[in-house]
């Protein structure tokens, strides 16, 4: 019941990555660490298999990641067309 098996190619290097975030990440916050060892297999999967990573919680990740972090609404703000203001011009 407690065995883990993986099938991606690149696992333990996303393993090892995920230790050492999350190392990093409890020597800058020393006392009263939070549980963030989900976050780190998350940041370290997104460093090997994406160029950004879209979260909620960007200050989670800023710090720590080798890629962009942006949130959702930096996101959609960006792929939104340009609108026309009430003079015609673009905004």
């Amino acid at each position: 019941m407690n065995r883990i098996e993986s099938r991606l190619p690149e696992t333990l290097d996303i393993a090892k990555r995920a230790g050492q975030l999350y190392s990093s990440y409890l020597r800058k916050r020393g006392e009263g660490v939070r549980r963030i060892l989900p976050d780190s297999l998350i940041g370290a999967h997104a460093e090997v298999y994406a160029s950004q990573l879209v979260t909620w919680k960007p200050e989670d990740f800023r710090n720590y990641l080798a890629i962009e972090v942006r949130t959702p609404g930096e996101v959609i703000k960006e792929s939104e067309p340009p609108r026309k203001s009430e003079k015609g011009n673009l905004t």
